[in-house]
C-alpha cells in the first residue's frame, strides 16, 4: 500500500494556511484555522482541476505539486511583507475549546461516513468504463485507474447530467488521499460547516453557548446524519456558513466573496445554488457596496464557474431535468409510489427531520430576524425557499436520493433556529414571548398534520420516463405514509434505519470492496490496497459453527396489511425456501411468485442463498420485485434474471443468455419458510428498479430481528446506501 502519498498534502495545507494569512490578516485564532481549511480543501484542486479538463490532463500527483509551487511563489511576497503575521495569532481559551469540538466532530463524521458507495463504483467503473455518477466522474481524473487511455477522457466529466464542480475535491484529493478521499472530505466540510457556523451564529447572536448548541446540531442533526456518503449538496451546506461569515465580517473582500460564490454555484445539483445570488444581492444592496465591488463580485463568480460553462453546452441551463412550464402545476401532483404530493413532500420530510419543537423556534426566530433586521432576513428566506419553490416544480421524486437536495438550504433555517433559541435567553417580555412560541408551535403542527393529511392524484406519466415493474396500490401507500418519516416534538432519527450501526456498515463496506475489487488488477489498487485484504469470505455453510437454528415463517400479504403478525417462529413449518440446517436444502438460487393483494403484479421473492452477506454480516435477504423467472425450460427448472429483462422485450433473450437457474417451485402461497441460524437478521427487501440501468430507484425493506425468540419487524422507507 502507498504511505507515503499523504505527505503531499503538506504543500496544500501550507498554501491554504497563507492564503488564510494573505486574505484575512487580522482575524483570529479561529476565525484563521477556518479559512486556512477551506483554503486547503479549494484553492489548489480549484486551479488543478480547471487545468486538468482545459489541457486536458490527468490529475496527478505531479500537476499538484506544481500549481501548489506556483502558488507559493506567488504568495512568497505578500507572505514576507506580513512577516510574523503569518503565524498563528494567539488562541483565546473559548477558541481552543471550540476547535477541539470541531476536530472531535470531524472524527465522529470519518467513523460514520459509508464507503461501500466508493468501492461500488470503483468496481463498476473498472468493469464498464464508464462515469454515470460524480463517484464515477471523480475515477476518470486518476492516471491509475486510466492506464492507456488518452487524457482527453477526463471530459466526460461534463457529458453526465451531474455538475461537475463537486468532483473538483475528490478528483485532485483522490491523488493524495487515495481511498480516504471521500471520508476525509466528508470530516473536512462538517469541520468547515461547524466552524464558521459557529464564527457567524457568534457574531449574529451574540451569544458562544447558541452558536455552539446550533453548529453542533447543524452536524449532527438527523437530516445531516441520514447522508452518509459524500453528497454535493453538503458541499453546500457546509460552503454556505463560509460565504454568508466572509460577506458580514469581510466586506471589502468582493473577489473572495465571488469565488465561494461560484464555488457553490457549481456545486449544488443542476447549479441550483446559484439562486443565493439574489439573497448576495439584498445583503451588498444593505451593505452598499460601490459599483466596483459589484465588478470584483461578478469576476470572482465567473472565476470559480468558468470551467462549468462546457457542461451548460452540454445540457442546458435547467435544475433537475423534469419540469413542468409552470412549475406550481407540478406542486400538487404525487410521483407514484410515493406518499406524498411534490409540494408537501420535503416540507413533511424535513418536519421530521427536525421535530416540532425545534422547527417552532426556527418559525419564531425567523420572525424575530425578519423584525429586527428585515434585510438580512428575507435574504436568508431566500435562500431556503427559491430552491423548495424549484423543487416542488419538479417530478419523478421515486429516487429516494434526490431528498438530500433540500439540505443545500439547511444553514438559513438553522440560522432562524438559532434566532429563536437566542430570544428564549432574553429576560424581558416573557408572556408576550410565551404566547408568540406557543402561536408558532400551533402552526407548525397545523402545518404537518395537514401536509400528512393531504392526497393528490398520481402522475401516472412518471412511469414512461421512469418505470418500475411493479404499480401503487392503496394498501401499500397506507403502509408508506403512515411510516414515512413520522413526525413528534424532537428530531426523529428513526428513519436512519442501519445508519448508526457503525460496525455492521463498515463490515458491509468492507465486504463491497472485497466482492467488488477481488481478482482485478490495477495499478491504483496495486498502489493503494493490500491484496491479502481484497479475499472474498465464504458464504455460510452447513458445517459453520452456529448458535443453533431457528424456524422462520414470513407472511409476504401481513409484511404490509398487519406487519405486527407477519413473522412467526414455527418448530415444523412448511416447505422451506431456505434450510441451512440441511447441505442438500441450500442451493445458489431460491425463487418463486406468489399473489399478495398489495401489489397488483405477480410478486418475485428470491434469495440468493451462497452470498457472502450472509457468513459476514449474518444477514439474509428475501428480494422483492428485483428478479422474475422470464421462462421454465423442458425439465420445469426457472430461469431466473433481473426484472429489466421482463420490462424491455428486446432485452429478453440476453436475459435468458445470462439467467440463473432456479428449483422449480410449485408453492404459490404468500408465505416464505426459513430455516436459518438464531442469530441471523432477515432482510425483506422491496426493489424500485430502474430497468435502464439495472439498479435501485430505491428499496424499501423490513427488518426482521429476533429478541428472546420473539421476532420483531420494522418497516424503512428507503433503505441505507450500503444495502444498493
Amino acid at each position: 500500500m502507498e504511505r507515503h502519498r499523504p505527505l503531499l498534502a503538506l504543500p496544500m495545507i501550507l498554501v491554504g494556511w497563507l492564503l488564510a494569512s494573505v486574505l484575512a490578516p487580522r482575524a483570529g485564532f479561529l476565525e484563521r484555522v477556518a479559512y486556512g481549511l477551506l483554503f486547503t480543501l479549494a484553492a489548489v484542486p480549484l486551479v488543478a482541476y480547471q487545468l486538468a479538463l482545459a489541457l486536458p490532463a490527468f490529475i496527478s500527483a505531479g500537476l499538484l505539486l506544481a500549481v501548489s509551487g506556483a502558488f507559493l511563489l506567488g504568495l512568497a511576497w505578500p507572505s514576507w511583507r506580513l512577516g510574523r503575521g503569518v503565524l498563528p495569532p494567539r488562541p483565546e481559551p473559548w477558541e481552543l475549546g471550540v476547535l477541539a469540538l470541531g476536530l472531535a466532530l470531524g472524527g465522529f463524521t470519518w467513523l460514520h461516513h459509508n464507503d461501500a458507495e466508493l468501492w461500488l463504483s470503483l468496481g463498476s467503473y473498472l468493469q464498464t468504463d464508464k462515469a454515470k455518477c460524480f463517484y464515477m466522474q471523480t475515477l476518470s481524473f486518476v492516471p491509475e485507474l486510466n492506464v492507456g487511455r488518452d487524457p482527453g477522457m477526463v471530459r466526460r466529466a461534463y457529458e453526465i447530467i451531474s455538475t461537475p464542480g463537486n468532483s473538483m475535491f475528490t478528483a485532485s484529493w483522490m491523488a493524495v488521499l487515495g481511498p480516504w478521499t471521500f471520508k476525509a472530505l466528508q470530516a473536512g466540510f462538517h469541520m468547515l460547516l461547524f466552524l464558521f457556523g459557529t464564527l457567524l451564529l457568534r457574531r449574529w447572536t451574540g451569544s458562544l453557548l447558541v452558536a455552539v448548541v446550533v453548529a453542533c446540531f447543524a452536524v449532527l442533526n438527523p437530516y445531516t446524519l441520514w447522508i452518509e456518503v459524500l453528497d454535493r449538496n453538503v458541499y453546500v451546506l457546509a460552503l454556505t456558513p463560509a460565504l454568508l461569515y466572509t460577506l458580514v465580517v469581510h466586506r471589502e473582500r468582493s473577489l473572495l466573496h465571488g469565488l465561494l460564490l461560484g464555488l457553490l454555484g457549481g456545486l449544488g445539483l443542476r447549479f441550483l445554488p446559484l439562486l443565493f445570488l439574489a439573497s448576495v444581492a439584498l445583503i451588498y444592496a444593505e451593505q452598499r457596496q460601490p459599483w466596483r465591488r459589484w465588478v470584483l463580485l461578478a469576476v470572482g463568480v465567473l472565476l470559480a464557474f468558468a470551467f462549468e460553462l462546457p457542461h451548460l453546452q452540454h445540457h442546458g441551463f435547467h435544475s433537475m431535468g423534469e419540469s413542468a412550464a409552470v412549475p406550481g402545476l407540478l406542486a400538487g401532483l404525487r410521483t407514484p409510489m410515493l406518499p406524498y404530493a411534490n409540494g408537501v413532500y420535503y416540507l413533511v420530510f424535513l418536519l421530521s427531520q427536525l421535530g416540532w419543537v425545534v422547527a417552532a423556534l426556527a418559525l419564531y426566530g425567523a420572525l424575530r430576524w425578519l423584525r429586527e433586521r428585515p434585510v438580512t432576513g428575507v435574504a436568508l428566506a431566500l435562500m431556503a425557499l427559491l430552491p423548495l419553490v424549484v423543487l416542488a416544480g419538479q417530478r419523478d421524486w421515486i429516487e429516494h436520493d434526490k431528498t438530500r437536495i433540500f439540505i443545500m438550504s439547511l444553514w438559513p433555517v438553522l440560522c432562524f433556529f438559532a434566532a429563536g433559541l437566542r430570544g428564549l435567553m432574553v429576560r424581558t417580555g416573557w408572556g408576550l414571548r410565551s404566547a408568540a412560541l406557543a402561536a408558532c408551535l400551533l402552526v407548525v403542527v397545523g402545518v404537518d398534520l395537514g401536509a400528512r393529511a393531504s392526497d393528490s392524484e398520481p402522475d401516472l406519466s412518471s412511469l414512461e420516463r421512469k418505470p418500475v415493474y411493479q404499480r401503487e396500490t392503496p394498501a401499500y401507500l397506507a403502509r408508506m405514509r403512515a411510516v414515512f418519516a413520522p413526525s413528534g416534538a424532537l428530531p426523529s432519527y428513526g428513519p436512519m434505519a442501519d445508519k448508526l450501526r457503525w460496525r455492521a456498515k463498515w463490515a458491509k463496506a468492507k465486504l463491497v470492496e472485497t466482492t467488488m475489487l477481488a481478482g482485478r488488477e490495477s495499478p491504483w489498487i496495486e498502489r493503494w490496497l493490500d491484496a491479502e485484504d481484497l479475499q472474498v469470505p465464504a458464504p455460510l455453510g452447513p458445517g459453520d459453527q452456529d448458535p443453533g437454528w431457528i424456524s422462520l415463517s414470513v407472511d409476504l400479504e401481513r409484511l404490509v396489511t398487519d406487519p405486527a403478525a407477519a413473522v412467526v417462529v414455527q418448530e415444523a413449518p412448511g416447505r422451506r425456501l431456505v434450510d441451512y440446517a440441511e447441505p442438500g436444502r441450500v442451493f445458489d438460487i431460491h425463487h418463486k411468485q406468489v399473489q399478495v393483494s398489495w401489489q397488483a403484479q405477480p410478486l418475485p421473492v428470491t434469495v440468493l442463498a451462497q452470498r457472502p452477506d450472509i457468513g459476514v454480516l449474518r444477514e439474509l435477504y428475501l428480494d422483492l420485485n428485483a428478479f422474475v423467472t422470464l421462462e421454465r425450460d423442458e425439465l420445469g427448472f426457472q430461469k431466473v434474471n433481473l426484472v429489466q429483462y421482463e420490462l424491455f422485450p428486446e432485452r429478453r433473450q440476453q436475459g435468458l443468455a445470462t439467467s440463473m437457474t432456479a428449483l422449480p417451485w410449485m408453492d404459490t402461497e404468500p408465505v416464505v419458510h426459513l430455516r436459518i441460524p438464531a442469530d441471523m437478521r432477515v432482510v425483506v427487501r422491496s426493489w424500485l428498479v430502474n430497468p435502464s440501468e439495472g439498479v435501485p430507484h430505491r428499496i424499501d425493506g423490513w427488518f426482521i430481528e429476533l429478541a428472546d425468540g420473539v421476532p420483531h419487524t420494522r418497516f424503512v422507507y428507503g433503505e441505507p446506501e450500503s444495502y444498493l
